[in-house]
C-alpha cells in the first residue's frame, strides 16, 4: 500500500506572518471591527435593491446608522450623507494609523481616487 502523502492545508483566511507580532494596533483593530459590525448586511442591501421605490429603500435604512431625516429624501441628500460618512471614516483611519509614512500613502491614494484616477492594471 503506498504511503499517504501529508498535504499542507492552506488557510485562505489569514495571511502568512511577516516579521514578529506587532501589538501596537490592538486598539485600532478593535475600533475597525466595531465599525465593521455597523455596516449594512448583504441582506439589507438586497432588500434595498429589491424595494419597489426609492422611499421604501430609504425606509429600510431607518433602523440603521444611515437613517435619513424625515425631510426631503432625494438622491442628492443620500449622496451627500454617504460622502460625509466616507470622509469621516477616512479621517478616522488616518488617525488610527501609527506610522506616518503609511498615513501619507493612504492620503495620496485618497487624493488619486477622489480625482478620478484609475489604475490600468498591475
Amino acid at each position: 500500500m503506498p504511503e499517504l502523502v501529508e498535504q499542507a492545508i492552506l488557510d485562505f483566511y489569514t495571511y502568512p506572518p511577516i516579521g514578529g507580532d506587532d501589538w501596537r494596533y490592538t486598539f485600532q483593530t478593535a475600533q475597525v471591527r466595531t465599525l465593521e459590525m455597523q455596516m449594512l448586511s448583504r441582506a439589507a442591501l438586497l432588500d434595498m435593491a429589491n424595494a419597489e421605490s426609492f422611499e421604501q429603500a430609504v425606509d429600510l435604512l431607518s433602523g440603521s446608522e444611515y437613517a435619513l431625516p424625515r425631510g426631503g429624501r432625494d438622491f442628492a441628500e443620500v449622496e451627500e450623507i454617504l460622502q460625509q460618512r466616507r470622509a469621516a471614516v477616512r479621517e478616522l483611519f488616518s488617525d488610527l494609523m501609527l506610522d506616518e509614512p503609511t498615513v501619507e500613502l493612504f492620503r495620496r491614494g485618497m487624493i488619486l481616487q477622489t480625482s478620478g484616477w484609475r489604475s490600468g492594471g498591475l
